[in-house]
């Protein structure tokens, strides 16, 4: 579950009252929904882990709910494609959208081009999960240490360089802000995907990798790579030797590919209530916990108020970062 402060550089998650008062019409329009087969958008293709990770879920919530919930792999643009077209569905609960990190990351990479506003054109059912980010080197570098690692970058400014997923992504931001916040300089050399951006520092490609703890991780259990550290508030469970930046004395240093579910804007409060009711009944289940952390990622299951509250919250801090560091290639 989330804990206090694990995100305080974006102004506090927690501690928010969980969705409650259903009382009178609230009730009856909870008991009624569903009626009727539940679309669910993904923007990113089929067999990917967004998708696999949402029909995992899905699939639970179906007998809980009662109706079946249809996926619709709607990729392209980090997810803006599908983002559009839940922004202008029905607000009636029957058209949801499977979210990811990016969402709130692409107010800063593209702006204006996006058709629908990322906060207000959605409303928040809840967190699922959070798979954070760690930077990771060579079993054989001579960089031990996070503190290793700024000795390095500040002994030779731009000349360490760093692998990542690309510009503008979670891990790009949580470099950006190790730069912000340590005063080093590394050089960005942007990949096309995790796997290579990973094999590009086991190779020696690169010095350092900014990655996930799905894929980074995997590498370090086989002893294929060394962490430095990982973003949170807790050290991660698969990872429990790894300090976290927190730890080490950098707080702000964050970054997490998280997932969730978002309806439009306007959906009765008594859906999103029964929504995140039966997602939440889903993820207490230990098996489904196991399963999420076998691809990297720790069960969340926020408050509708604490997920609207996070997605505000990262918009304005990642357009200021955009502003002082460049988030989309030049």
């Amino acid at each position: 579950m989330e804990t206090p402060g694990r995100r305080a550089a974006l102004a506090g998650l927690l501690g928010l009252a969980g969705t409650s008062g259903l009382a009178g019409t609230g009730h009856a329009q909870q008991d009624s929904y569903p009626g009727k087969p539940i679309r669910a958008v993904i923007g990113f293709p089929a067999g990917g882990i967004t998708d696999v990770t949402a029909r995992v879920i899905f699939n639970e919530m179906e007998p809980l709910l009662g109706q079946r919930i249809v996926v619709d792999n709607r990729g392209g643009a980090s997810g803006a494609i599908g983002a559009a077209i839940v922004a202008k569905a029905p607000a009636d609960g029957y058209t949801l959208y499977f979210v990811i990190a990016s969402h709130t990351i692409l107010p800063a990479t593209m702006g204006k081009q996006l058709q629908y506003d990322t906060v207000k054109d959605f409303a928040a059912v809840a967190q699922i999960s959070s798979t954070p980010n760690l930077f990771v080197v060579r079993p054989d570098s001579r960089i031990n240490s996070l503190q290793d690692l700024i000795d390095a970058a500040k002994q030779a400014p731009g000349k360490i360089s760093y692998g990542s997923v690309g510009y503008g992504t979670t891990v790009h931001i949580t470099a950006a802000l190790f730069e912000q916040a340590t005063g080093a300089r590394l050089m960005h050399v942007p990949y096309k995907s995790s796997v290579t951006s990973t094999e590009a520092v086991i190779s020696g490609e690169v010095v350092l990798g900014a990655s996930s703890v799905f894929t980074g991780g995997q590498a370090v259990r086989e002893g294929r790579l060394k962490a430095l550290a990982v973003v949170g508030d807790h050290r991660f469970a698969t990872l429990p030797s790894v300090p976290t930046f927190k730890e080490l004395g950098y707080p702000d240093i964050i970054g997490d590919t998280w997932m969730g579910l978002l309806a439009p804007a306007g959906t009765p409060p008594a859906v999103i209530g029964k929504l995140r009711d039966t997602l939440v009944q889903v993820l207490a289940r230990p098996e489904i916990q196991a399963r999420l952390l076998t691809m990297g990622a720790e069960v969340v299951a926020s408050t509708s108020e604490q997920f609207q509250k996070r997605m505000e919250d990262e918009v304005v801090a990642f357009k200021a970062l955009g502003e002082k560091v460049p988030l989309t290639a030049e």
